[in-house]
């Protein structure tokens, strides 16, 4: 800042008149005050905060500029005082944003959320079985067929990239599913499985969001599905801060894809209610090690109990997989039109 005993500025303008020097309502101390000579430079929305000195005798002009990193912003500054021992001061600032860099920033949001790759996630695999239904069926087997089968209509009828964590008979460890969902920059991971209940009469459909259990049987079936890490052979403790406290702050740092993901969950449901003949058990929640890391929304769906005699027999049928298969395509192309339908309206 410099300082000069003139009546003019630094800038060399004249001073300001009496008539320009109102200072801006509400804009701090001097706001009921008489003028006192305060001016703002830049274009666009601005603030102002300022306090002012009686005195005529000296002025002092003070302005700054600055561009923002990256956004080619605007930050104008202005200030000037009437009295070099006063210690008051008015001060206005203007930003301003470019009107092409907020359209190229709302272009480059869009694209950045917009839904243009699917994570699929078939349940078990290799040395883990899953859940066995009465004649021998395996979970590892079925939900492999139904994720192929998903995933092949989405890559024949839309232009979506779908990446799976396994397409064969292979062993995947939990962290190493939603690892590959976050390192393929993936918009939606989806993970299918079978259930199982030592009570055979139990049946139905469910899909699951990750988030603390609420119910005994929700508790029962993500402490199934989480036994597969006996079957990893170095956990390194991966997993050993999932449960009370540490499952409650996993599920808060992916909470900011909560909304979607129940969405998404409600959008199966009613999908597979409409086709599938069996009882539809609704959206449930519960502490999954499987969804746990994953950068995006993400569900569990549990698309039938093996261990109840007759919907093993339905899911050992082809055409009935296939049904369920359509069910989960259509609610993922139902989700992917609203989620870009909001972007497109805000």
């Amino acid at each position: 800042m410099s300082r000069a005993p003139s009546s003019a500025s630094a800038a060399g303008g004249a001073a300001p008149s009496p008539a320009s020097r109102a200072s801006p309502a509400g804009s701090g101390p001097a706001a009921g005050a008489p003028s006192r000579g305060a001016s703002g430079t830049g274009a666009g929305a601005g603030a102002g905060v300022g306090v002012a000195a009686p005195s005529p005798h000296h002025a002092t002009h003070f302005s700054a500029h600055a561009a923002h990193a990256g956004h080619a912003g605007h930050v104008a500054a202005t200030i000037h005082t009437r009295d070099a021992a006063a210690c008051e001061w008015i001060i206005v600032v203007s930003l301003r944003t470019p009107m092409d860099n907020s359209v190229a920033r709302i272009k480059e949001v869009r694209e950045r959320w917009k839904l243009d790759t699917i994570v699929l996630d078939a349940g078990h695999g290799g040395k883990d079985p899953g859940a066995l239904g009465p004649r021998g069926t395996k979970e590892k087997d079925i939900a492999l067929d139904i994720v192929k089968r998903v995933g092949l209509l989405l890559e024949k009828n839309t232009k979506l990239k779908v990446v799976y964590t396994r397409q064969e008979d292979v062993f995947i460890p939990l962290w190493k599913r939603t690892k590959i969902a976050n390192e393929s920059n993936g918009k939606v991971f989806l993970s299918i499985h079978l259930n199982g209940s030592p009570n055979q009469s139990v049946y139905g459909f469910e899909t699951y969001l990750l988030r603390p259990g609420k119910t005994e049987d929700a508790i029962e079936v993500a402490s199934r599905e989480n036994e597969v890490i006996k079957f990893e052979e170095k956990t390194e403790n991966r997993y050993k801060d999932l449960t009370g406290e540490g499952l409650i702050m996993a599920t808060v740092a992916q909470s900011i894809f909560m909304k979607e993901s129940e969405e998404l969950a409600a959008m199966i449901q009613e999908e597979m209610a409409k086709k599938i003949k069996s009882k539809n058990r609704g959206v449930k929640q519960a502490g999954f090690h499987v969804l746990i890391g994953a950068s995006m929304p993400n569900i569990l769906v549990e698309a039938g109990y093996l261990t109840n005699r007759n919907e093993e027999k339905n899911l050992r049928n082809a055409k009935y997989r296939q049904s369920i298969a359509s069910c989960i395509y259509k609610a993922i192309v139902k989700f992917r039109y609203s989620r870009e339908q909001y972007l497109a309206e805000n």
